[in-house]
């Protein structure tokens, strides 16, 4: 078994995630209204919002996902049993 499609799982939980936490604000029309400012002048936010390095991984994980679990379809699993244990002995 690989773990091709796990990870195809998690960066889908993922997206999905990431995809509902956009929803949300947009319904709410709070995507600038849960900033505001601090009492030194910073902007903080009131909520999480939309990660762009979490879809970035998300992205990446699925493209990983998808070329594990093509190849692993690829390979015959008599020949690259061949090959295993023509490199352990």
């Amino acid at each position: 078994m690989t773990s091709g499609p796990l990870i195809i799982t998690y960066a889908v939980v993922t997206l999905l995630n990431q995809g509902l936490v956009m929803t949300a604000e947009w319904m709410s029309g709070e995507m600038s209204a849960g900033m505001r400012s601090g009492m030194d002048g910073r902007m903080t936010t009131g909520r999480m919002g939309v990660d762009g390095g979490m879809i970035a991984i998300a992205v990446l994980m699925l493209v990983s996902g998808v070329a594990t679990t093509v190849r692993r379809d690829m390979v015959h699993s008599k020949s690259s049993l061949t090959a295993r244990n023509e490199v352990t002995n």
